[in-house]
């Protein structure tokens, strides 16, 4: 299915509008200059069905969690639902915001490092209208992310484990995941 927009709503816009458009167990966000070989289908499903508390993979090139490609399962949008539009207008750090609100709803991350995998970086930038508008914005990087949590877009993980954590701890039923088992979070 091919959607062009009236106007372009940045990378979060865009993905909510395929969202909501998408059916499937999974759902995937790629960016457009990226490439990636055969091969990565299988085990990115293959890592899911591993264990089932893993909510999102990234895949990438190298260790550490990527929104440029990045999979997770309808389950985690049906609960956390779009990506933040209102306090993250020109997309950046909308993965990390997505990641920590499916953290704090008891959900792992994952990285599926993978060979052949590349990610150009910024060229999605490149239309001079939305460039303009991502350049000139006065808090495009952390203070939106501060805005809206109160803390720094880099220390989104370790706090979305521990409030999980936290949560499990009061109320025992939230434990879906048998974390209670698994004191490896303490």
């Amino acid at each position: 299915i091919y959607v062009k927009l009236p106007k372009n709503r940045g990378w979060g816009g865009g993905l909510n509008v395929g969202m909501k458009l998408a059916s499937g167990e999974f759902l995937l966000c790629a960016n457009n200059d990226e490439t990636i070989t055969p091969g990565w289908a299988n085990l990115l499903f293959e890592r899911f069905e591993s264990r089932k508390k893993i909510g999102t993979i990234s895949i990438h090139s190298r260790a550490g969690f990527s929104g440029s490609f990045f999979a997770f399962r309808r389950e985690v949008y049906e609960k956390i639902g779009d990506f933040d539009e209102k306090n993250f207008p020109l997309g950046h750090a909308q993965d990390c915001d997505y990641l920590y609100r499916l953290m704090h709803e008891g959900w792992d991350d994952n990285v599926l490092v993978y060979d052949g995998f590349q990610h150009y970086g910024r060229q999605t930038y490149c239309q001079t209208e939305f460039k303009n508008q991502y350049f000139t914005h006065q808090s495009f990087t952390e203070s939106d992310f501060v805005g809206k949590w109160g803390f720094r877009e880099g220390e989104w993980e370790a706090r979305g484990h521990r409030d999980w954590g936290e949560r499990i701890k009061a109320d025992h039923s939230l434990d879906r995941f048998g974390d209670l088992n698994d004191l490896s979070w303490q």
